[in-house]
């Protein structure tokens, strides 16, 4: 991919990105309720950086109208090289609804070859404590958490060829 091309790529992501977080989101009774906060940070290899990110458009657009989800924010650097998602949920259900959902597996049919390696951390915090910068995921991954934040284990997995709750 030229440089240029990984630039404009890259430009798109974050617009679409914005438009997507901007509405139909569920919001919780107070500002300082708790809520699950999942954070990926993801390196992708040079050759599948296209169709990740065509893969990563789709789903956010399929995004809105998610039960549950109250926030969001994504993010791309170093020409698509790393990738970051923040979302926030109401509850691990409606988390653990949405990646079961078709959007989500399709998006990871299509895009998780070019994934090369992943992180992940599942917080509770109020939602003004979210994380939402790139220079915030980099402190995740150093250990350290944001204020009024606490680690939670990911919740249990479902069997294979479970039903969703």
């Amino acid at each position: 991919m030229s440089g240029s091309v990984g630039i404009v790529l890259g430009a798109l992501f974050v617009v679409a990105v914005s438009l997507a977080a901007t509405g139909d989101l569920d919001a919780p009774s107070r500002e300082d309720a708790p809520v699950l906060v999942v954070v990926t940070h993801a390196s992708v290899q040079r050759a599948g950086r296209l169709r990740f990110a065509l893969a990563s458009f789709r789903l956010v657009g399929a995004m809105r109208g998610t039960p549950g989800l109250v926030a969001q924010h994504q993010g791309i650097r170093r020409l698509g090289a790393e990738v970051w998602t923040v979302t926030a949920w109401t509850t691990d259900d409606a988390m653990r609804s949405f990646v079961r959902s078709g959007p989500h597996a399709e998006a990871m049919r299509e895009a998780a070859f070019a994934i090369v390696g992943m992180d992940a951390w599942h917080l509770e915090c109020p939602l003004a404590a979210m994380p939402s910068r790139f220079a915030d995921v980099e402190r995740l991954r150093a250990g350290e958490l944001p204020e009024g934040c606490r680690r939670r284990e990911a919740p249990a997995r479902a069997p294979a060829g479970a039903s969703p709750p």
